[in-house]
């Protein structure tokens, strides 16, 4: 058995609040970058689906699929593809992102679903930072290098909802686990 010496933050709803609610608000400001328009809508992808920070970076346009509500991941850590469902209040947000992006510069070429202005994939690293500096708004400590929260906690908060959610519906957690795992990319 392998052991961690880091122990996943889970965060709570309110502290998923108050970080939505301090990226909204700081999109919002004058002269913020590429990044910080799109994070409102990668952070809730990654709390409202628990992808990981690379597979939301390398969505393409195609493979959101309004109509389905669903998003095809080609680009995942054990390269296997997937269709993920996605909930209403985030496909609508998906569909105004597609609409309003649609005929920007570069958005046609790339076919990236998020960009930076070289019409390439956010940097991940850039993504990390720029969350870290959301916590600090949020009035979310961050204990430092290696200590967290980090980004892919919110990955981890995710599957700890998904798992409350199915123990308050009465579900077994013993067949219900291999569906969430093959859902969030693992063997």
């Amino acid at each position: 058995c392998k052991e961690y010496a880091y122990t996943p933050y889970i965060f709570s709803d309110e502290q998923l609040g108050k970080i939505l609610h301090a990226v909204d608000e700081s999109c919002n400001e004058e002269s913020v970058s590429q990044l910080d328009k799109d994070l409102p809508l990668i952070l809730r992808l990654l709390i409202g689906c628990g992808l990981r920070a690379t597979e939301t970076l390398n969505i393409r346009r195609v493979d959101v699929n309004v109509e389905e509500m669903t998003i095809l991941l080609r680009k995942t850590k054990n390269m296997k593809e997937r269709i993920i469902p996605i909930a209403a209040s985030l496909n609508k947000r998906l569909r105004e992102h597609l609409d309003r992006t649609a005929l920007l510069p570069g958005y046609y070429n790339s076919g990236l679903l998020f960009q930076n202005v070289d019409g390439k994939p956010h940097s991940s690293h850039l993504l990390y930072w720029k969350f870290r500096e959301y916590l600090w708004k949020a009035g979310i400590p961050h204990g430092g290098r290696g200590k967290g929260p980090r980004l892919h906690d919110l990955r981890h908060t995710y599957a700890v909802r998904v798992m409350n959610k199915w123990v308050k519906d009465g579900h077994n957690l013993t067949t219900s686990l291999p569906y969430l795992a093959i859902y969030m990319g693992h063997s």
